[in-house]
């Protein structure tokens, strides 16, 4: 029998011994059997949370018992690690011993070899001329092989001289384009008579490779503030850009507004709220004006 159902059935009793409150007539007799009717409802609520505690007190003890299962299981996994290991190491013992045996047989083979070369030396020194023959064709051979090798290094490192000079145009013609660049809301623009003409184009390829790419439409990346119409990237270096600028240029005419006059005026000339755009470095990381 539970202990709330032991301790429970006298309080039964006493309520129902008690339940006089209709028949009670004096006001002090009705004001006692009313407090003590209060003490057996408190009484019954603390039989109800020792109930409680016992449905607590049998489902931790059944998390211990799971636990120690699992105590169990893992020394078994343990023993059946260092079983495989010490199979491993008896495995590891046999090959080193095979080894070392077929290391012995290569020896002896070795000094049967070193014998025999040996026997064929002295068997062959009265044709020591006609080998002495042979090297210097081959001498020869080899002189002519080696005056091919150093012509084609001739020809590789004009080719490499050809690929310098034409790094170097390159490098000479991006400096020209850079001073042709403007840098707004985080890409590179390009402008004549301070308004913008073409872009927007990638700041990391133009700074890193002096590569003019053109941004194209991206998807915003998880996470990332501003509306997705915003977000440009990269074709080349995949960079993601927020760029609404750069968005409303690459939408074409209906956003013209949107292109604007270059903005490297003096700040006297400019509108009151315009920043002066920056002609930075920006890194390959997600970018946001």
């Amino acid at each position: 029998m539970a202990l709330n159902e032991i301790l429970s059935r006298p309080v039964r009793m006493i309520r129902e011994a008690f339940d006089l409150e209709k028949d009670v007539g004096e006001p002090g007799l009705l004001a006692q059997v009313v407090e003590l009717k209060a003490q057996l409802a408190q009484v019954q609520g603390l039989l109800d949370e020792a109930h409680d505690l016992s449905e607590q007190k049998d489902k931790v003890i059944a998390e211990l018992e799971a636990m120690a299962a699992k105590s169990e299981q893992k020394d078994q996994v343990i023993a059946e690690l260092q079983q495989a290991m010490a199979a491993k190491s008896e495995e590891k013992d046999q090959v080193i011993a095979e080894l070392e045996e077929a290391i012995a047989a290569k020896s002896d083979q070795k000094d049967l070899a070193i014998a025999k070369l040996q026997a064929a030396v002295a068997a062959k020194s009265d044709q020591r001329d006609l080998v002495i023959a042979k090297l210097e064709e081959a001498i020869a051979a080899k002189s002519e092989e080696k005056d091919q090798a150093i012509a084609k290094l001739q020809e590789a490192i004009a080719a490499k001289s050809e690929e310098k000079d034409q790094a170097i145009a390159k490098l000479q013609e991006a400096m020209a384009v850079k001073g042709e660049m403007v840098l707004e809301s985080s890409a590179y623009f390009s402008q004549q008579d301070d308004k913008i003409v073409d872009g927007p184009f990638c700041t990391c390829c133009f700074d890193r490779d002096h590569q003019r790419v053109r941004l194209v439409p991206g998807a915003k990346p998880e996470g990332a503030a501003g509306r997705p119409s915003e977000w440009v990237q990269c074709p080349n270096c995949r960079t993601p850009f927020r760029s609404k600028k750069a968005s409303d240029y690459i939408k074409g005419p209906q956003a013209e507004a949107a292109r604007g006059s270059v903005s490297t005026k003096k700040q006297s000339d400019r509108p009151k709220g315009r920043s002066t755009p920056q002609r930075s470095r920006r890194g390959s990381k997600a970018k946001t004006d």
